[in-house]
């Protein structure tokens, strides 16, 4: 009994022993942490912000769990230029990554330093936390539509295809990578945007299909007036004034049947015969009767973006569906096709504004010229200059341009000086 009373004091002697350790150390750690703030601040009220700095990492190397506390360190670190200040404000977000003013401070770094890719990843991390206030907001929102030239003084330019645009340099045609360089120097009399790995040419004898170095790899038996290649595995073509499709065997109609026919995209495309228009399938069966005046085509000459194709009916031009059924009754003068799912810009009484795939105004017509909203951006022009808006209505790139062209994938074609230039989004940017 009595080694059983021995043996538990002995225990409770050693627990104690344990806690009085544990306490004693504790109160030392904290002793210590508070000497080093004491030195921080008192070097920061000489204004010795090097030695203040080295005296709060030192402390922070002990805790860090008070913010405001860091704030007293990012000041001073602020003092000494853009490297300590950096190195201070990276580690705030690191150490405090829910709060909304480390992505503040650390937005205003990088803004200030012209790292606007680096604002753009940061505000884009605060709105995934959850802690995107409206300062960063605005930040990446200035940010995200800066811009860099990526290509400039060309005779002629076309919006993106994929990763691709075709370009016209000193009357030749050649193609772009959305990098800036070169895919192909222009070097052909004619050719076609690529789609995929091929693209149509002419290079002033024949036409034929190439692929993305530049090769020859399938070519018509006879001669054609012109050909482009672009879904539906429907490869167009022109001869005698007449066009009509083909596929990559190169089987043609001795007489093709159209008066002109568009490039087909989502298994449809519009041709025309005796100066009426009407929307095909892609076994080339009428979707519609010859019944329209005219059928809208976009720069790639396809007739639906968006499921949603503008077809002209006694004199106003409609919104109507794939399978020819009118979208609203409202009618327009003209309009510039849909790129996409975005609103597309419409032309009524003279003004142009913009509508959405169901037919709703959502931008009052305002402006003489538009086109048609992708990216999040439309390229709108009063008095002959162009800028972009966004949805809001707002000038994101002001006017300065003299024409511009759509974008995508965060570039765009704009004409400056009489030539045409590339622009590029920084938040496009690796």
């Amino acid at each position: 009994m009595k080694i059983k009373l021995i043996s538990i004091l002995v225990i409770v002697l050693a627990g104690i022993l344990t806690i009085g350790i544990l306490v004693s150390s504790s109160v030392t750690i904290e002793n210590e942490y508070n000497g080093y703030l004491a030195s921080a601040r008192a070097n920061a009220e000489k204004n010795i912000p090097y030695t203040a700095c080295q005296k709060y990492r030192q402390a922070f190397l002990i805790k860090c769990e008070d913010e405001s506390i860091y704030q007293e360190y990012i000041e001073q670190a602020r003092l000494l230029g853009d490297s300590f200040y950096g190195s201070a404000v990276k580690g705030y977000v690191e150490k405090f990554p829910e709060s909304a003013i480390a992505y503040e401070e650390l937005c205003k770094y990088y803004y200030e330093t012209e790292s606007y890719r680096n604002v753009i990843t940061t505000a884009s991390t605060a709105r995934e936390v959850g802690v995107a206030t409206d300062k960063v907001k605005d930040y990446y929102i200035e940010c995200f539509y800066m811009y860099k030239y990526i290509k400039t003084g060309l005779e002629d330019a076309s919006t993106f295809l994929g990763s691709y645009a075709l370009i016209k340099d000193e009357g030749m045609y050649g193609y772009l990578k959305d990098s800036g360089g070169y895919l192909i120097r222009p070097s052909y009399k004619e050719a076609s945007p690529f789609l995929g790995a091929n693209a149509a040419i002419f290079d002033g004898t024949e036409w034929y299909m190439i692929n993305e170095s530049g090769y020859k790899v399938a070519a018509p038996t006879e001669k054609l007036e012109s050909m482009s290649f672009l879904s539906n595995n429907k490869i167009r073509i022109s001869k005698g004034g007449k066009y009509g499709y083909t596929n990559t065997s190169f089987t043609i109609a001795e007489t093709l049947p159209y008066d002109y026919a568009s490039n087909f995209k989502n298994q449809v495309a519009a041709v025309q015969k005796d100066g009426k228009w009407a929307l095909i399938n892609a076994n080339e069966e009428n979707i519609t009767d010859y019944i329209f005046e005219d059928i809208l085509l976009d720069e790639n000459d396809t007739c639906i973006n968006g499921g949603v194709i503008f077809v002209k009916n006694k004199g106003k031009y409609y919104m109507m569906d794939i399978e020819g059924n009118k979208i609203s009754d409202q009618g327009f003068d003209t309009a510039y096709p849909f790129l996409g799912n975005e609103p597309a810009a419409v032309c009524i009484d003279g003004k142009w504004g913009f509508v959405n795939t169901e037919g709703t105004i959502v931008i009052e017509p305002q402006y003489t010229e538009a086109k048609s909203f992708s990216n999040g951006l439309a390229g709108v022009a009063n008095n002959g200059m162009w800028g972009y808006i966004n949805t809001d209505n707002v000038y994101r790139i002001p006017q300065q341009f003299t024409d511009c062209k759509p974008f995508s994938n965060g570039i765009a074609a704009v004409q400056e000086n009489g030539v045409w230039n590339y622009i590029k989004l920084l938040a496009y940017f690796n």
